[in-house]
């Protein structure tokens, strides 16, 4: 692996000076050293060919993995290709249910362009999310993954999904909404979770099952994770009448891993 002594954060769009972020479990935003602007394509495109290796690498690993997904082989991708991060927070049976779907409502992945790409070196290894504009055999979808490299390989942070066929039921409406959050499981995207109010000893649940669609995690500094219980904002794929429910409550919310045992819903 080649060194790369700089803790720089390095963003770029392929083919364009407009980027995209993708975090990988959020956090406060970027202080102005932890990246570099870029003012021209010519600078663009020099970044991208340092990281090509990388962003090649990932690319392969993107293909691997939506190849398991497929041949309905979850529990291999969560075993041997994800982070220990990813399993601490989303469990085998939490991802083969978000596999399964992907694997129903879009079927085998066909192509794929890459979109944007963030490319961090934290804690001497590469961290990398990058986005894809995909055909699948039944659609079209956004996919966006995050890999951290550890022992050589490229180990799965997070993957997200964007597309019409992804909702929880055919035909039914959900909306992406923002809420602020406390004393929660700093969990990544695509954690299904239980949304608790905090007015009460214990909290109390109010929503079950819930998909969380994006982060944004409170640290203590640049390059840090976020710590638990956590505290910052998560945006939750609701239907109107979850959205509502959420938007009435005057308390505190809360967020964690989605419990596999039935609970008392209030």
């Amino acid at each position: 692996m080649r060194r790369f002594q700089s803790r720089r954060t390095t963003m770029f769009a392929l083919g364009a000076v407009i980027f995209a972020l993708l975090g990988c479990g959020g956090g406060e935003p970027a202080s102005p050293n932890s990246g570099v602007s870029l003012p021209d394509l010519a600078e663009s495109e020099q970044l991208l060919a340092e990281f090509q290796p990388e962003l090649e690498a990932v690319s392969v690993r993107v293909d691997e993995l939506f190849a398991l997904i497929a041949s309905n082989d979850s529990a291999t991708i969560h075993s041997r290709m994800t982070s220990p991060r990813f399993r601490e927070l989303v469990t085998a049976e939490q991802f083969a249910v978000h596999c399964e779907r992907i694997q129903r409502r879009l079927g085998r992945l066909v192509s794929k362009e890459p979109q944007s790409a963030r490319v961090n070196f934290v804690e001497g290894r590469f961290v990398v999310s990058a986005s894809y504009r995909a055909q699948f055999e039944r659609g079209t979808a956004g996919i966006a993954a995050g890999f951290e490299q550890r022992d050589g390989e490229w180990r799965l942070l997070h993957l997200n999904m964007d597309a019409p066929e992804m909702l929880d039921a055919a035909g039914e409406y959900r909306e992406s909404i923002r809420f602020s959050v406390s004393e929660s499981d700093p969990v990544p995207p695509e954690t299904i979770v239980d949304v608790y109010r905090l007015d009460a000893d214990p909290p109390v649940v109010v929503l079950t099952a819930i998909r969380v669609s994006g982060v944004s995690w409170k640290v203590a500094g640049p390059f840090e994770t976020p710590a638990s219980p956590a505290s910052g904002s998560v945006i939750l794929d609701l239907t109107l009448e979850e959205a509502e429910r959420l938007h009435a409550l005057t308390t505190g919310l809360a967020v964690r891993v989605h419990a596999p045992v039935d609970v008392e819903v209030e």
